[in-house]
């Protein structure tokens, strides 16, 4: 670890100040915090808070900082703390991509790359010794990274697909609604949806069960049969396309 005045000049400020940032052994608090209650996170904050006290009265008592305490001009709370606990790792969401480690080290070896909207440049910073089972943990400390491209994908949940998908409904329901003087209308969009969901679950569960299978032997390196599966993909979804474009054609005029 570095010296205690090369830690102390990392976390330096204008106007007298210092950050306290010390990881590993500073004041780093392991405490899993997303399936608690609301009790239960007051307690876990107020142990944290604690941690930061005892690590200050460490910095003045046991290094020799006994000038520097808590700034009285931060934050208007009782204690000299933030607000809010800064959460350095916390649970992340089921983005559209899902960007690796080795994304980073080997860019180019897919296209990832064509649609970055930032740029990162930092090492892997993994703050693992305060996690009671760390010792079980790949070691990440600080690994060397280049400079690398971050994905738009990340950053957009899986259910943004969805959403704009409902979207686009209730956007096709005002504007017939708006036409719709007698309710005839809405009644036929509503008719007809249902064929149309069907014929979506039938496509989205054949082609999600190909992915897996498909993924699969991908991973076996068997791609012969990898491009059998897709083709028998491909043609049972033209096939179930063809059976529901005569039968939605058919029936309205048989029931005529």
């Amino acid at each position: 670890m570095w010296p205690r005045e090369k830690m102390i000049t990392y976390g330096k400020l204008p106007g007298g100040k210092y950050m306290i940032n010390w990881p590993i052994e500073g004041n780093d608090y392991y405490v899993n915090m997303i399936d608690m209650d609301a009790a239960e996170r007051a307690e876990a904050v107020r142990r944290a808070k604690n941690h930061t006290l005892c690590f200050v009265h460490f910095l003045q008592t046991e290094l020799g900082f006994r000038t520097l305490g808590l700034a009285d001009d931060e934050f208007p709370t009782g204690d000299r703390l933030p607000f809010y606990p800064y959460h350095r790792e916390s649970r992340r969401i089921h983005g559209l991509v899902r960007f690796t480690l080795n994304d980073i080290t080997d860019p180019y070896a897919n296209t990832l790359y064509r649609t970055a909207i930032g740029v990162g440049d930092y090492p892997i910073d993994q703050h693992h010794t305060r996690y009671p089972e760390w010792s079980s943990l790949p070691n990440l400390y600080f690994h060397p990274v280049p400079s690398y491209g971050v994905p738009l994908g990340v950053m957009l949940p899986v259910a943004v697909q969805q959403l704009i998908n409902s979207l686009f409904n209730m956007v096709d329901n005002l504007m017939v609604g708006s036409l719709d003087l007698n309710g005839l209308a809405m009644s036929a969009v509503i008719v007809a949806n249902k064929p149309y969901t069907i014929f979506t679950c039938l496509l989205f569960g054949l082609t999600g069960g190909a992915g897996l299978m498909i993924s699969q032997y991908y991973g076996a390196e068997d791609h012969k049969t990898c491009q059998g599966l897709f083709s028998l993909q491909v043609f049972l979804s033209l096939a179930i396309s063809v059976v529901f474009f005569v039968l939605l054609q058919l029936l309205p005029r048989l029931m005529k």
